[in-house]
């Protein structure tokens, strides 16, 4: 991937990973940028020496996201259906955690230990995106390959679950927060997108958004507006 300014490429990342990148944020003072990628790491480059920092191993499948949870710790999602912590500075992975949608698992989901999955009741669900609620920064928004969108805390235990209410085309592919943290939305895999109030729990809106499968959608920062991109080349800008 490359940094452009003006149309000039100033640093380019020849060897930032050895597959596809999924997801890059910069640190907070842009002296550095994360990424995780399809070669099952996230790693951490210099911004101005373009090089490699520190590798995060771990994870058993792509990567799908990850972010500066501090200055100091890493938060990543994977399809191998976990959630990791970080130590930014070891590259140690403090914790991991899964979440159960096996109704004879312990309800809310539970921590596991770090390291190799063992035999257990968590269902190998693929997490698309993890997002920190904004008014409770002790509390993760969880998306993934189900048709059921999670809050829950850094034990792995659900708060909240938020359910599109279908078994067909109702698996979510993308999910965002508004800025306050008011709401959720959530798009599915035939193309609809659901609002939910994060108070009540209820789905306050839906509609069919895109013709072809939705990539992935984002909220304005400041004004009420969602953007949604989709497989059939769209983008599409909607009123939230």
């Amino acid at each position: 991937y490359q940094r452009r300014v003006r149309g000039k490429c100033v640093r380019r990342f020849d060897t930032a990973h050895s597959k596809g990148v999924t997801q890059v944020v910069f640190q907070r003072d842009s002296s550095q940028i994360l990424s995780c990628s399809y070669d099952t790491t996230v790693r951490i480059h210099g911004l101005k020496s373009g090089k490699t920092l520190k590798i995060f191993r771990g994870h058993t499948s792509y990567v799908n996201d990850a972010f500066f949870l501090s200055d100091a710790n890493i938060l990543s999602a994977s399809a191998d259906a976990t959630v990791k912590m970080w130590d930014a500075k070891t590259t140690d992975c403090l914790f991991t955690f899964r979440i159960s949608l096996s109704p004879s698992a312990a309800p809310g989901g539970a921590a596991v230990p770090s390291g190799p999955p063992s035999a257990s009741p968590f269902l190998e669900i693929s997490i698309i995106s993890i997002i920190p609620l904004p008014r409770n920064l002790e509390q993760l928004v969880v998306c993934n390959r189900s048709n059921t969108i999670y809050i829950c805390n850094y034990k792995g235990q659900v708060i909240k679950s938020f359910s599109s209410g279908k078994k067909d085309g109702g698996d979510f592919v993308a999910c965002t927060v508004s800025p306050r943290g008011d709401f959720i939305y959530g798009v599915t895999e035939d193309a609809t997108l659901l609002c939910f109030s994060v108070q009540s729990g209820n789905s306050e809106h839906s509609m069919k958004v895109h013709d072809r499968e939705v990539i992935g959608l984002c909220h304005h920062p400041h004004r009420n507006l969602l953007g949604i991109y989709a497989d059939d080349g769209f983008l599409k800008i909607w009123s939230s």
